[in-house]
């Protein structure tokens, strides 16, 4: 889990010149403390004069027609929005796609594993993406339905990255992850171990539940994985009672650095009612449809209401 005083170490990184990052996250065996950045005060202002605008990367090759309920043309403003929203946060941003997945010298070797395995569309364009984040030096990636909050502004980025460990900031569920190439590239082959050892008969397969296993059965040694750090897209808004007046859930948000508008939250918003968008009850391949539209008017209603409502209080 992670404590309170570590969430003042975050803030403390982002509004001080001195700053320490610990996540900290109960595991199934032990409990250990991750120190992402320490520093001392002339070494952050070196770094301060010098520091590079940080890349954040998604992996995007369609599927024919579509998929998981929304259509290409969907997934492309979904991008759109995605790139705006990172690049409004001062980062760079970068989309790879199959080709760069096609670079990597194991790429044949876990295509012939997925087809196997008989994994969908969709699912092997998750697994691929690992192969592209190595090939293309690591760095930053996230789900390209994962929006950057105030926290995680460009300079904050830069400093993360600089440790180079693999880090997923959501647990295992690879929404936001930050790691230098050589640890793309050992969970890329931890991955291609563990499917190579599946059967059609162990069910379901996605780099989700791999990279849970992976987790679990290496700890520390797989490298960091946060939690409480991004929250889901059904605990943004307080219950929409009216479209024209939606209330955003400041006081969730104050301690998170991103959002992610998955699909089972876009779900759970349609259920309880906090999805920006009037969609009728049960529909939600109309709301994973519209996705974008509900982001940026999740990212205008954050920035009206908690940024700058906070700006106008100092």
């Amino acid at each position: 889990m992670l404590k309170g005083c570590a969430f003042a170490a975050i803030l403390h990184l982002f509004f001080t010149t001195i700053s320490t990052v610990i996540i900290k996250e109960k595991h199934t065996q032990d409990v250990f403390d991750i120190k992402l950045i320490r520093e001392r005060k002339d070494e952050d202002l070196e770094f301060a004069a010098k520091w590079h605008t940080p890349v954040m990367s998604t992996f995007w090759e369609p599927v024919p027609g579509g998929c998981c309920g929304a259509s290409e043309e969907g997934h492309n403003k979904l991008i759109a929005t995605w790139k705006s929203s990172w690049e409004k946060r001062g980062w760079e941003t970068r989309i790879l796609t199959l080709d760069d997945a096609m670079r990597h010298p194991d790429f044949d070797k876990l295509e012939g594993i997925l087809q196997q395995l008989e994994v969908n569309d969709y699912n092997r364009r998750c697994f691929y993406r690992w192969l592209a984040m190595s090939v293309v030096g690591g760095g930053w990636m996230s789900d390209y339905d994962t929006f950057p909050l105030r926290k995680i502004e460009a300079e904050v980025g830069a400093r993360l990255g600089r440790n180079g460990k693999f880090t997923s900031f959501e647990g295992h569920v690879p929404c936001l992850i930050s790691a230098n190439a050589d640890e793309w590239e050992k969970i890329a082959q931890e991955m291609i171990k563990r499917l190579s050892k599946r059967t059609v008969e162990d069910g379901f397969t996605s780099d989700m539940l791999i990279l849970l296993d992976i987790k679990e059965s290496m700890g520390k040694r797989a490298g960091r994985f946060g939690s409480n750090l991004i929250t889901n897209l059904d605990t943004t808004y307080k219950r929409i009672k009216d479209y024209s007046n939606r209330k955003v859930n400041c006081g969730a948000l104050e301690n998170k650095i991103a959002v992610h508008f998955s699909h089972g939250s876009v779900k759970k918003a349609i259920d309880h009612g906090q999805y920006p968008i009037k969609i009728n009850a049960g529909d939600y391949d109309a709301a994973t449809e519209v996705r974008a539209d509900a982001a940026r008017l999740f990212l205008d209603d954050y920035h009206q209401q908690c940024e700058m409502a906070d700006k106008k209080s100092k």
